[in-house]
Formats: C-alpha cells, structure tokens, sequence
C-alpha cells in the first residue's frame, strides 16, 4: 500500500481517471474567483478616484500648516481606503506601541480568512508571509531619505519581528527601485542581511502607484508582489506587473474557452 492507503491496482485506476483539463478548469476557478473578491465596483473606483485626486490636489498646494495637515490626512485617507476595500485585509490607522505609533496596523479579515477557506486557495496570492504588516504615511515634500527607512525597520523589529513593512508617500523613497544607494539601497540591505527565514520587505508606495489602482487591471496584492520581486531581484517592479496582468489576461481567455 501507498501512502494515500491505494493498492498498485486502485493507484493505476486514479491515474487513468485523471483528466487535467478538469484539473485546469479547478485552478484557474479558484484563481478568478479570488480576483473577483478583489476587483473594485464602479461605485469603489469612483469613490478612489475622488481620494486620489484629492490626494495629488493638496501637493500642489503651497506648504503652510493647514495644507501640512490636510495633505497627511489625505494620504491616510487614501491608504486607508485601499486596505478597507480589498476584502481580504482589515485596516487598523494610528495604534501606539509603549514607544512608537504604527500609522497603520493591517491584518487579514475575517472574511478573508473565511474566503481562503472556503475557496480554498492559497494565501501566497496576497503576497502575505504573515497574517499582519505595517504601513507608514510620511507627507514629504521630496523623496522619503535613507534615514527614514532605517527608523522604520526598527519599526519593524520592535513590533514582532514584522517582515512586511510599506511606505506610503507622494514621491516615494530616494534612489531608484533597480540600484542600490540612498532609501530604496537601504531596503534591499534589510532585504540581504535579514535572516533566510524571516526576510524583511520594505516597499516603496508612491503616486505612481497610487494612479496604477485608477485602472481596474491592477490590484493592490498584485502591487505588493511585484515589489516584493523586484525588491529580491533587483529588476523593476512594473516589469513584474505588466507581465503579471499579461499572463492573468491570458489565463482568463484560456479559462474562458474551457468553461464553453
């Protein structure tokens, strides 16, 4: 007997049954059934859209104490919209720590956990290694500096070892996502000397990535994913998107025809 208890005559029997385009059609289900959990209404797009343009009105607004203000709210308002609209994730804004405020602390949902479940699909497409990560709005007038990102990987240790970490902001880290100096270099060190087994990711969000959620092909988990790539890669992360949308576009024409 094997393993799964099947006689060599009962183990022939199950290969000969196994058809794989069945099989297919039950992968590429659960996929696009996870991707419509995901995809936003009409009616959330709009509502994201009114945010965002909210959102880049206030940085053209000359710097004083209001607008310093309203643009910070705006950026906190706008992640955290994301986040209350992805299904999967639950949205904690401004928790204190004994000695730090997390801007916000993101789990995945109860209805998140039941839709793994129930679906029956893997948590790796939300690009999650843990159940919880923290986000950080800083309403810079310029890139976010080095320094910045050291703090919040303290940030990060300090609050259980957190692997995933996201800076929100309007110009995002300095550097580029493809080499390694200033504040992007500094995430792919954390990346580097973080141990094999509790690797630290600490992304760039900027409003470039922002304007990607205004077209419905993209999706904030995708988003994260490709960063995570291009943060072990070195390659940049809207290579990883374009290429993400353009397989999961392929495999939805694939799946259509099956389904005929």
């Amino acid at each position: 007997m094997n393993k799964k208890g099947l006689s060599p005559a009962e183990l022939l029997k199950s290969s000969e049954e196994f058809d794989p385009e069945i099989e297919k059609r039950k992968i590429m289900d659960k996929v696009n059934k996870f991707k419509k959990f995901i995809m936003w209404s009409d009616e959330q797009l709009d509502e994201y859209r009114k945010l965002y343009n909210n959102f880049i009105d206030a940085h053209k607004i000359k710097d004083n104490n209001e607008s310093t203000k309203q643009k910070g709210d705006r950026l906190e308002d706008l992640v955290n919209f994301i986040f209350e609209n992805s299904f999967f994730l639950s949205v904690y804004p401004n928790k204190r720590t004994s000695i730090n405020e997390i801007d916000q602390f993101v789990t995945i949902s109860d209805y998140g956990i039941q839709a793994l479940h129930d679906i029956g699909i893997s948590r790796e497409l939300l690009g999650l290694c843990e159940d919880h990560f923290i986000c950080e709005c800083k309403n810079y007038n310029k890139s976010i500096p080095a320094t910045w990102v050291g703090k919040f990987n303290t940030l990060l240790n300090t609050c259980g070892s957190t692997q995933l970490g996201i800076i929100f902001s309007y110009h995002g880290l300095t550097g580029k996502e493809n080499n390694w100096y200033d504040g992007h270099g500094l995430t792919k060190v954390v990346y580097k000397i973080s141990p094999e087994e509790c690797k630290t990711f600490i992304l760039d969000f900027n409003k470039y990535d922002f304007e990607k959620l205004l077209d419905k092909k993209f999706n904030i988990f995708d988003i994260i994913k490709a960063k995570k790539k291009s943060l072990i890669s070195g390659v940049g992360s809207y290579k990883f998107l374009e290429e993400e949308h353009d397989a999961s576009k392929k495999m939805f024409e694939v799946y259509s025809e099956i389904v005929k």
